[in-house]
């Protein structure tokens, strides 16, 4: 037995519950929550693709008028969830990608922890990663695993086809990154009360768990969901 979906809403114009205060800058958004005397948090973040930190020295940038506290792994609270490692922030010496947060500056204003997260001096410990798409290395651009596909072509063969040419164009594009709510501040505001309370722009309310070493005493607020769970959004509900 089959039942069809009710398509009665496809093709329709719906009006979304926070259009019109979008479209009116009236909405609020995460950071536009109101805090008496917020701290700011700027993150440290990975410059390697892979491997360890073997030193982080924090001593310029505690020292730094205005800054509150420098979080790393070696002093950060532990989680309770760890399952995701993309936001298990500050758990471990552990680097698995390029700009991962490996530390975190609380600061009196936004550009104070900026500069003194700048200061941060961290040294690591390399290893090989790869990045390339090559044979073999992934199952599903092999022709018996994805038959529909082109065959592989070898840089040689690339050479060449480039060198019989009558026009060629030799040419570096670099783009800008991108991003997929460019209406929401990319910001979370956390608020301790006898509990922790977090506003987030994350679709994803349902993770506090992830950022408080007792997830009963936590609740995460999304004012206007649009994203997925980000690292940065469990940073300042890091107590």
């Amino acid at each position: 037995m089959s039942t069809s979906l009710d398509r009665q809403w496809t093709g329709a114009g719906l009006g979304r519950l926070d259009g019109v205060p979008k479209v009116r800058g009236m909405a609020r958004y995460a950071y536009e929550q109101p805090v008496p005397q917020p701290a700011y948090l700027h993150p440290v973040q990975a410059t390697i693709a892979k491997g360890t930190v073997v030193r982080i020295d924090t001593g310029a940038a505690e020292t730094l008028d205005g800054v509150l506290a420098v979080l790393t792994h070696l002093n950060a609270p532990r989680l309770v969830d760890t399952n995701d490692h993309e936001l298990s922030v500050l758990q471990s010496a552990a680097v698995g990608f390029r700009g991962q947060f490996i530390g975190a500056v609380v600061a009196e204003s936004s550009e104070i922890a900026r500069h003194a997260a700048g200061l941060v001096e961290v040294e690591y410990a390399p290893t090989p990663h790869d990045s390339a798409f090559s044979v073999g290395e992934h199952d599903d651009v092999l022709p018996d695993r994805a038959p529909d596909l082109a065959r592989q072509v070898s840089e040689a063969e690339i050479e060449a086809a480039l060198a019989a040419a009558p026009t060629t164009v030799d040419q570096t594009y670099t783009t800008p990154p991108e991003y997929n709510v460019p209406m929401e501040p990319h910001t979370s505001v956390a608020i301790w009360n006898g509990r922790s309370s977090a506003w987030s722009w994350t679709r994803f309310g349902s993770s506090p768990r992830m950022s408080a070493a007792d997830s009963d005493q936590s609740s995460r607020f999304t004012p206007r969901p649009s994203s997925r769970q980000w690292p940065h959004a469990n940073c300042p509900a890091v107590p």
